[in-house]
């Protein structure tokens, strides 16, 4: 199983001629617009609360997109990767683990993991650019939740 994954063009099949995953591509300007309207809601969510001083740590071990390809979805391999994560962040001797979930799905894994909510934002209220997010993935990403797990 892992060789057909690995063995796939993950350029042609999710970026190509067409853009992201067949969302469209943007123009210079419009991708920088874009990147503008993510730096700016990721600060806003940043500044709601330090995640370091809520933790009183000085270093998180930060994990970071958690995705399963559709075809090989409700097999498990979302849990399984994050709890391989926090097992190596525990063997490195952190102390907290710390991430950002932005879709039902992820968010529902960390939950049944242990993370506890810190802070989040609504993507329709705060992200600029909401408008430009396809419906499909809106209806599964309406939030980013900051969230964080003592180990």
């Amino acid at each position: 199983m892992w060789n057909q994954i690995m063995d796939r063009d993950f350029d042609t099949e999710w970026v190509g001629p067409t853009g992201l995953r067949g969302y469209g591509s943007y123009t210079e300007e419009e991708h920088l617009q874009q990147i503008d309207a993510y730096f700016e809601f990721w600060k806003m969510l940043s500044d709601k609360e330090n995640f370091f001083d809520h933790f009183k740590v000085n270093e998180v071990f930060y994990l970071i997109f958690l995705s399963v390809l559709k075809e090989y979805r409700h097999r498990g391999i979302a849990s399984k990767l994050m709890s391989k994560s926090l097992e190596i962040a525990k063997e490195l001797g952190y102390k907290v683990a710390f991430s950002n979930f932005t879709s039902k799905y992820s968010y529902s894994i960390a939950c049944s993991m242990g993370f506890t909510p810190i802070a989040e934002l609504d993507y329709k209220t705060h992200y600029r650019n909401y408008s430009t997010i396809p419906k499909e993935i809106a209806e599964i990403h309406d939030k980013v939740v900051a969230m964080g797990k003592r180990l």
